[in-house]
């Protein structure tokens, strides 16, 4: 059985602002803000709204990703909303509205 979704919340920004997920688990964004906003992943490998979602997502809308299957514990996913937020350049938080996922066994 898959481990259930990791749920993330995007208001003023994104909350909880660091979770943890499994290899293959999946992280789920819903914007409950009255703003257009992004995940986008401070590296290629990270999550990235814009490929479902082309100019950013509106309230309501749920953006999904999966960990990828070959992740290592503590490994760290980084990302931000390109509107409201800067990146970390994928070693640490960025400014603004970012956030983190951290990999565990």
């Amino acid at each position: 059985n898959a481990p259930a979704p990791v749920d993330v919340s995007i208001g003023a920004n994104f909350s909880p602002v660091t979770v943890q997920a499994k290899a293959g688990q999946t992280v789920r964004w819903t914007n409950n803000d009255g703003f257009t906003h992004t995940v986008t992943g401070d590296t290629a490998s990270g999550p990235n709204s814009e490929t479902a979602h082309p100019g950013g997502f509106g309230t309501g809308v749920v953006y999904s990703w999966a960990v990828p299957a070959n992740a290592t514990s503590g490994q760290i996913f980084y990302y931000h909303c390109a509107f409201h937020g800067n990146s970390g350049g994928g070693v640490g938080l960025g400014s603004g509205m970012a956030g983190a996922i951290e990999v565990v066994p």
